[in-house]
């Protein structure tokens, strides 16, 4: 989507360089969306209560402004860590690398109507929660009994380009080894190096 944004821009910006501006009609830049693109099926807002591996990131960081807009910044700081630790799985099993910014742009989205020095203070509580032993254990142990997502990564397979140059690719790591990669995300995502260690 990006590139294909990018080049009609380029295409826009020679055109207008070459003919004259009188006589330039006014120019009708199309954005190209695959369906399904960051798109959320089931919101889940600021519940953490309701949390689990079916709901993605798409559906998860609204809810983290949710809370933060309802002052519970608590729960929006573990639907954070959870809607991240998702984001950063998804990453590894969808093979299309155009498409693993797809989480940053969720976060932008979710958090634009939040002030910038609330969102300053938000961000600080996150540092503070996970440089406390204790609630990052908490927070480790949650995703453990969690798991790894059990969704298909439709927000983040049709914002890459190959859902317009491949289609019919697949479009997830073969032989995927979900419980492994789950593991990976919590220790060196989380750094869950001792929950992770548990018999």
């Amino acid at each position: 989507m990006r590139l294909i944004n990018s080049v009609i821009f380029a295409v826009f910006l020679a055109a207008s360089a070459a003919t004259p501006a009188q006589n330039t009609p006014s120019p009708s830049l199309t954005n190209h969306e695959a369906p399904g693109n960051l798109e959320s099926t089931q919101p889940l807002g600021c519940n953490l209560d309701n949390i689990n591996p079916s709901y993605t990131p798409a559906d998860i960081y609204p809810g983290v402004a949710a809370c933060i807009q309802q002052g519970k910044d608590d729960d929006g700081v573990a639907l954070y860590i959870i809607a991240g630790a998702y984001g950063q799985y998804d990453t590894l099993r969808v093979t299309d690398e155009t498409a693993h910014d797809a989480p940053a742009l969720l976060r932008l989205q979710a958090f634009k109507p939040i002030d910038v020095e609330r969102m300053k203070v938000f961000q600080e509580q996150i540092l503070s929660e996970l440089q406390k032993e204790k609630p990052h254990s908490d927070l480790c142990n949650l995703l453990l009994d969690l798991g790894p997502p059990r969704y298909y990564p439709r927000y983040m397979v049709q914002h890459g380009m190959d859902a317009f140059l491949k289609p019919k690719a697949s479009d997830l790591a073969p032989n995927f080894d979900s419980a492994s990669h789950w593991l990976v995300v919590m220790k060196d995502y989380l750094k869950c190096d001792v929950v992770v260690q548990k018999p």
